[in-house]
């Protein structure tokens, strides 16, 4: 789901959809606004397939409650039944929930979930000098992510989460990384030359 913003609370309602795990967010296209593949669907982030790796990417229709999506994991999702295709590069549903909920729930210990999502695909191209979306090219660096032992909706088995929120290619995007208890030490670097290989469509 997403927010309806008006011009005039933009800055208060965008910085209420950061602060949210689970942000309802803007439902249609503004007028002369395309998505970025220019086909009826807003495209999300993506990740170059790799040895090791396993992805799941969601692309969303214009009228669609969700919001465009791709995972990340250094181990399979446990969503398989879920899934579009087979391991290790799969398309999530367009009707599925933006997280790996069921992963998240079974996180294994030396296992990293990564979660990037365009939280406003109908604000393009998103404005600049907004705050909570500070500017940033690709690759993104995780150490400007905000590390959290607690949050809201957390679940047990996620001891640690690294979000950021930035502006990339005229586009506000949000990435989630979950460290599992073995990998909040030795994941970093995993982790990194992952996002080294996140890809952003422009706004």
């Amino acid at each position: 789901m997403r927010c309806l913003l008006g011009s005039a609370i933009l800055v208060a309602a965008l910085s209420s959809c950061a602060t949210s795990d689970h942000a309802n967010l803007s439902a249609s296209p503004s007028p002369g606004l395309a998505p970025a593949s220019g086909t009826g669907v807003f495209a999300p982030p993506t990740f170059r397939p790799v040895d090791g790796w396993f992805t799941a990417t969601g692309s969303v229709a214009f009228a669609s409650e969700e919001i465009p999506r791709s995972w990340a994991s250094n181990l399979p999702f446990v969503e398989q039944d879920d899934l579009i295709g087979a391991a290790p590069d799969q398309l999530i549903p367009e009707s599925f929930v933006t997280d790996p909920s069921q992963t998240l729930r079974q996180l294994r210990p030396d296992q990293i979930v990564i979660v990037a999502a365009l939280d406003l695909p109908t604000m393009i191209p998103a404005p600049a000098g907004n705050p909570n979306f500070p500017d940033a090219t690709l690759p993104l660096d995780l150490s400007r992510f905000d590390g959290q032992e607690r949050w809201e909706g957390q679940l047990p088995q996620t001891t640690l989460r690294y979000r950021g929120l930035f502006r990339v290619n005229d586009q506000y995007v949000r990435v989630d990384v979950y460290f599992g208890e073995d990998a909040r030490i030795g994941g970093k670097n995993a982790t990194q030359i992952e996002l080294d290989r996140m890809f952003v469509p422009n706004g």
